[in-house]
């Protein structure tokens, strides 16, 4: 059967070409924005529109039917339902009449798009567009179908020429991209590289690497914004890649240019100590510098998020920038955490007055949950940047010095019920006389810190500012940093090599017939290699900050403030010593204590496990948490000091009290599998369940704690681990539902995520 020809002549050609220009105003005035361009996107919309209402004029009144009906389908509102509807009802009623009604068909056509251009998100991101575009096309060729030969020629030809022209601007599109696309690969590994030696402190070599990326950019941005692109504007859905990409690359070019501008002004090695001290003001002009570095890191970071975010960048053009963005999101924590600590430092380092700071020598040979016994301790005074170490002493000094009698811990309250009654608080609430030999029980270092710095004044000691505390594994790094010492009474010197093994067994060989000579050279060891670290040059300190680093997130560093503002500086450092924070997750560690008073945990050992099963649907978590100590000590041939003890047990011996954390709540404990009773304490806002145990010279002895609590799993299950400082680090096996997630290896902290 013949197509019905529809000839749109006289009044009802002038009615149809009115309603399609108030049709494609009042449809551009409703905002869609198939490239991205309010300008391009109004008259493409206008356009388009227009043409589709023009060409409705004479499309089957069906047609007007169906979209007006995916129209009231899909529209999020009531006003565009009620309009969706009456386009509907008007098509039935040009059916029913039985006539051209071009008009008519027009109006229904221009209500009908007006609901399909409010339609919003429905459904996956572009459905709308898809649906708008191809109903609109549809409507747009029934109705140029419908026209007399002559009109059907023009438009076909009109629209075969528009879509020569689409051809052409996509070709256009793809030789700029593949033009662009080397120099925005290069362009992103080479910003990559800039921040990885910004975060290192490579300033001179990342700032080659800015400058470099800037000029790739610039090139790509070149390729984008040449004559052969520009066409793509103008096309939908390709125009938001388009634009999107562009913006990326013209915008880091930008940001490239910044960020170099802003390294210019910034001279670390003007921050190197000289002579054991730093200069303030050098310090203090760094603030202006490092903001605008964070400005220009923001910046940058705007523009890839941009693109990473946008729906309509296709995946290959993501994939491009997620990592950069992760990257940038990397530094921009650095760049505040710089910020922060270049704002207190100078307040920090005596530049508005003296600062006091103990300093807690530590050997984990005899062990404590806050890194091993303080056999030393010093005062370091920073005053306007000048480095100064007194007061170096024993900690069996400060047992004796000062009125015993009467010296109180006031707080933290946690630490005072949990630590007090194992030998540090007597009966009567006053400190013991022996209170400074165990006062590094707790694994949780602000609280350590916190009754060191009250308890040091009425030990003899002048007020503190802060406690900062080393282990033998820091003063070998220390040792890397300034070179050899020589201390009297050695044969050979000492080095970041030789220190540890010397600390932990050596210098105990004949410790019952030199006791007093040993605890001399160990002094000196201390004194020594502290001074030199103090008083001489170092390194710059983005590389001092990269020796150090790994000493303070493996908890071998810690260090703490009085005031608030500066122990945010440590947070920031990972030097806090903190229990791991959970962040409303799940948390796990375990804290040893040597009970006997001698130096046999240079002999131990371990592994450690951590079970859990969670029920997302109601978040109730269970976990078994086992540790295995291994005692790998002889029962003769070292020195008693090393061996004996102190709680008439027999030598090799070791005697252990053991303390288990989570945030959950503990069931019951067992040690080799049978049931005992447990200690337990809350600790910060953990739960620790403790208890003594005595392994024989090589044997071992398991202990198993069952946990139970509800957490929130709704964003999968978070276990934050703490791995206490030993002097032989003790593996820690984490399995999930069945799944072994992880073994972690080194002591510090770690975070353990399983998503569902």
């Amino acid at each position: 059967m013949a197509r019905r020809r529809i000839r749109v002549t006289g009044i009802d050609a002038v009615a149809t070409v009115l309603i399609s220009v108030l049709a494609g105003l009042w449809i551009a005035q409703a905002g869609p924005s198939p490239t991205g361009s309010t300008v391009i996107d109004a008259v493409l919309v206008f356009i388009f529109s227009g043409l589709v209402v023009f060409a409705a004029a004479s499309a089957p009144w069906w047609a007007g039917v169906v979209v007006a009906a995916f129209g009231a389908a899909f529209v999020p509102t009531w006003p565009s339902l009620v309009l969706a509807v009456l386009a509907l009802l008007g098509g039935l009623g040009v059916g029913l009449a039985k006539r051209s009604l071009p008009w008519s068909r027009a109006l229904v056509a221009a209500a009908a798009l007006q609901a399909l251009a409010r339609l919003g998100n429905v459904g996956f991101f572009g459905f709308t567009s898809i649906l708008g575009v191809g109903l609109s096309a549809t409507l747009l060729t029934l109705g140029i179908r419908r026209r007399p030969s002559r009109v059907r020629t023009v438009m076909w030809t009109s629209l075969g020429g528009l879509g020569i022209a689409i051809f052409l601007s996509i070709v256009g599109l793809a030789v700029a991209t593949a033009s662009a696309r080397p120099e925005l690969e290069n362009g992103n590994r080479v910003a990559r590289q800039g921040i990885s030696q910004l975060a290192s402190g490579d300033l001179a070599t990342a700032k080659k690497s800015f400058s470099n990326a800037a000029i790739i950019f610039g090139h790509a941005d070149d390729s984008f914004t040449a004559a052969w692109g520009q066409p793509a504007r103008l096309l939908p859905m390709v125009a938001q890649n388009r634009n999107a990409v562009e913006a990326l690359v013209e915008g880091a070019a930008s940001s490239m240019r910044r960020i170099r501008r802003a390294l210019d002004e910034i001279d670390l090695d003007a921050l190197s100590p000289r002579d054991g001290r730093i200069d303030i003001d050098t310090l203090r002009k760094l603030q202006d510098p490092i903001d605008q570095l964070n400005v220009a890191l923001t910046s940058h970071d705007a523009a890839v998020d941009g693109v990473a975010d946008s729906g309509w960048v296709v995946g290959p053009i993501k994939d491009k920038v997620t990592a950069l963005r992760a990257d940038i999101a990397k530094q921009e924590v650095r760049g505040a955490n710089a910020s922060e600590v270049v704002k207190a430092a100078p307040a920090m380092l005596g530049g508005d007055g003296k600062r006091v700071y103990f300093i807690a020598f530590l050997t984990p040979a005899e062990a404590r949950g806050g890194g091993g016994f303080m056999g030393n301790y010093a005062e370091l005074t920073v005053d306007d940047g000048k480095f100064t170490l007194s007061n170096f002493g024993r900690q069996s000094e400060l047992n004796a010095t000062g009125d015993g009698a009467v010296r109180t811990i006031t707080g933290p309250a946690n630490w005072v019920d949990h630590w007090g009654p194992y030998g540090l608080i007597r009966s009567d609430g006053f400190a013991t006389y022996q209170v400074w030999s165990n006062v590094t029980m707790s694994p949780n270092f602000p609280d350590t810190a916190q009754v060191i710095s009250e308890l040091y004044p009425q030990s003899g000691g002048r007020k503190v500012d802060g406690v900062i505390s080393l282990d033998v594994f820091a003063m070998a790094k220390i040792l890397d940093i300034v070179g050899p010492i020589t201390v009297e009474g050695l044969d050979e010197p000492l080095t970041s090599a030789n220190l540890v093994p010397y600390l932990l067994k050596g210098q105990y060989v004949n410790a019952d017939t030199a006791n007093e000579a040993r605890i001399d050279t160990l002094e000196q060891v201390a004194k020594v290699s502290v001074n030199k670290l103090f008083n001489g040059d170092l390194p710059s300190p983005p590389e001092l900050a990269a020796s150090l680093a790994p000493l303070a997130s493996e908890g071998h560093l810690k260090a703490w403030a009085v005031r608030a503002d500066e122990q945010q500086v440590f947070q920031r450092a990972n030097m806090s010593g903190s229990l791991p924070d959970r962040k409303g997750g799940d948390g796990f560690t375990f804290a040893l204590t040597n009970g006997a008073g001698n130096k046999i945990d240079a002999y131990l050992e371990g592994d450690a496990s951590y079970i859990v099963t969670t029920n997302k649907s109601t978040g109730q978590v269970q976990t078994t948490a086992t540790v295995i100590l291994r005692n790998t000590a002889p029962a003769e041939g070292l020195s008693d000091y090393v061996i004996g003890n102190l709680v008439d047990l027999p030598k090799g011996y070791s005697n252990t009290f053991i303390s288990i954390y989570s945030p959950l709540t503990p069931v019951d404990m067992t040690v080799d599998d049978e049931p005992v009773v447990m200690t337990v304490n809350p600790d910060d806002d953990y739960m620790a369940a403790g208890k003594y145990v005595k392994i024989p010279p090589g044997d071992s002895v398991k202990v198993t704690v069952r946990f139970i609590g509800v957490l929130d799993l709704s964003n999968g299950y978070h276990l934050a681990v703490g791995s206490p400082t030993l002097a032989t680090p003790i593996p820690i096996r984490v399995v999930v539902d069945g799944k072994a997630v992880t073994t972690i290896r080194d002591s510090g902290l770690s975070n353990v995520r399983v998503e569902r």
